[in-house]
């Protein structure tokens, strides 16, 4: 028997296993999803002010075209009642009827600004409110992520000191026997 004591088989591959388990270690956690909410929270933040442009607003054009092509016929039929009222003769009565015939179609289309600009604000909330939502299940994903991250982190740990644990039992067992074996010479 070895006067020394020397770690048997068992405890050398419970160690080795202890040792390679170390070495297995998870990396430092990367985000899949931290440039995405990067740009996201950048769009949110430098998002402009709500200003509403009529003449960049299809809609107004779409009213704008109908509007003043009622309005020129409405002029001009008011133009031709007018004159035919009076003989054919292209009076101030005549024209100021054609002005206000074209008049009260440009009103029309000023009446109907404030339900465009209305529609515009909802559609810049609408959009706002998207950003927001898709930033917060950007940020649900990552924290997903980072929690399958911890959860590997936490089974490497787990079976590193699981690991240990038999190393540590083995060797106290080997030594133990060792020992035992050891005194029992001696006394003899």
């Amino acid at each position: 028997m070895a006067s020394t004591w020397k770690p048997n088989s068992q405890t050398n591959n419970a160690w080795n296993t202890y040792a390679a388990g170390k070495k297995d270690k998870p990396g430092a956690y990367v985000s899949n999803w931290q440039d995405e909410l990067d740009s996201l929270y950048g769009q949110i933040e430098n998002r402009p002010d709500f200003a509403y442009d009529m003449n960049g607003d299809a809609m107004y054009q779409q009213y704008k075209d109908m509007y003043t092509q009622q309005g020129q016929q409405a002029s001009q039929d008011a133009m031709g009642m007018a004159s035919a009222r009076t003989g054919g003769f292209n009076s101030s009565v005549a024209q100021t009827a054609s002005q206000q015939a074209y008049q009260g179609y440009m009103n029309q289309l000023a009446g109907t600004i404030p339900g465009l600009e209305n529609r515009a604000y909802g559609r810049y909330q609408d959009q706002g409110q998207a950003l927001l939502d898709l930033y917060g299940i950007t940020q649900q994903n990552e924290q997903n992520a980072y929690g399958q991250y911890r959860d590997q982190v936490g089974d490497w740990q787990a079976d590193r000191d699981f690991n240990y644990g038999v190393y540590s039992d083995q060797r106290d067992f080997n030594y133990g026997k060792w020992n035992d074996d050891r005194v029992y010479k001696l006394n003899k």
